[in-house]
């Protein structure tokens, strides 16, 4: 004969021990053996292999100018990036076609190109 015994509830009960499942003991059966489900009783076992949390200093704060300077000046690096890999494209265009219009465009990418190059060492 099993040692659980099921406690009835009667009509005023606040549902505090409504089909709740006790031993004898008074403790409740099943997997949290008499814990509750509070904060106070829950503790968290350290995992094997896995280091033990370090405890960390206070938050560092962030310089936003500083932060935003650097993203600018990674997007004008892409941007000029990009120009002298279109460059590379429409002279090795122009060498295969030997037309006007690619000799325009390649002239046109330069002028582009110089007016960046001069944007970016004025920035540094």
């Amino acid at each position: 004969m099993s040692s659980i015994r099921y406690i009835e509830s009667s009509p005023v009960d606040t549902g505090a021990r409504i089909g709740r499942c006790q031993r004898p003991n008074g403790r409740a059966g099943g997997l949290l053996h008499g814990m509750d489900m509070s904060a106070n009783h829950i503790t968290s076992e350290p995992v094997p292999g896995r280091p033990a949390p370090v405890s960390r200093g206070p938050a560092r704060v962030i310089a936003f100018a500083a932060y935003r300077q650097v993203v600018a000046e990674t997007e004008r690096d892409r941007i000029l990036g990009a120009e002298w890999n279109r460059l590379a494209i429409l002279v090795a265009e122009a060498l295969c076609w030997r037309d006007p219009e690619s000799v325009e465009a390649v002239g046109a990418c330069v002028a582009r190109l110089k007016r960046l190059v001069l944007e970016d060492w004025r920035a540094v």
